[in-house]
């Protein structure tokens, strides 16, 4: 599939497109020529306005450890470029992962994985009250309404996550949504949240290749 984009007063670009559903576009904030694009085939593709085919194309997978199949694709729902960080961003998957990448550091494969559960933790306090009141109650998680039509993964306490957004005025922060209507905010670290002095110029070397 292509494509399409039409900057105003031109005519329109066709570039190569996913084998599936286009489910989000964004231009880089620190880059006018750059844009990514994720889709239902599984993949996130950075791209150059000259460039007909991607530069860069990763497909996300669960990470080895965790309770995935590590190697299996999933649907990209959503891609994001961090605001703070030029070489940083983020996809969410219908698997129940947000997958960090941050090209500075590791060019091929996240630098970290967020899991979205489908069944989110219990406090202390609610414990003990379901204690005090007789109920059994898991110390770790409790249950959530409309548990069957979750999507994700089930099978390993994950939901489908279907949007993300970088917080643009207090770095470090990431919000995602899910298939049963709540948004899991995290705290990003301290490499993931502040601006190296060669990033700049690095993804400007990323897009030069292809300006010419």
């Amino acid at each position: 599939e292509e494509v399409f984009l039409q900057l105003r007063g031109e005519d329109a670009y066709a570039y190569q497109g996913n084998n599936g559903a286009v489910t989000s576009v964004q231009f880089s904030p620190f880059h006018r020529n750059l844009f990514l694009l994720s889709g239902t085939d599984g993949t996130v593709k950075l791209f150059h306005l000259l460039e007909k085919s991607p530069i860069r194309c990763w497909e996300p997978t669960p990470p080895p450890g965790t309770s995935g199949v590590s190697g299996t694709f999933s649907p990209i729902s959503a891609a994001s470029f961090s605001p703070i960080r030029p070489l940083v961003f983020a996809a969410t998957s219908s698997d129940g992962f947000v997958y960090l990448y941050d090209l500075g550091a590791n060019p091929l494969s996240p630098v970290a994985s967020l899991e979205c559960p489908l069944l989110p933790p219990v406090s202390a306090e609610d414990a003990a009250k379901e204690a005090a009141r007789g109920a059994s109650v898991s110390t770790k998680h409790k249950p959530v309404a409309h548990k069957k039509a979750s999507g994700g993964d089930a099978a390993h306490n994950r939901v489908t996550v279907t949007g993300l957004a970088f917080n643009p005025k207090q770095r470090g922060l990431i919000a995602a949504c899910d298939y049963l209507g709540r948004v899991h905010i995290w705290k990003l670290s301290w490499k993931l949240s502040n601006i190296k002095a060669d990033e700049q110029s690095t993804l400007d070397a990323i897009a030069s290749i292809y300006s010419s």
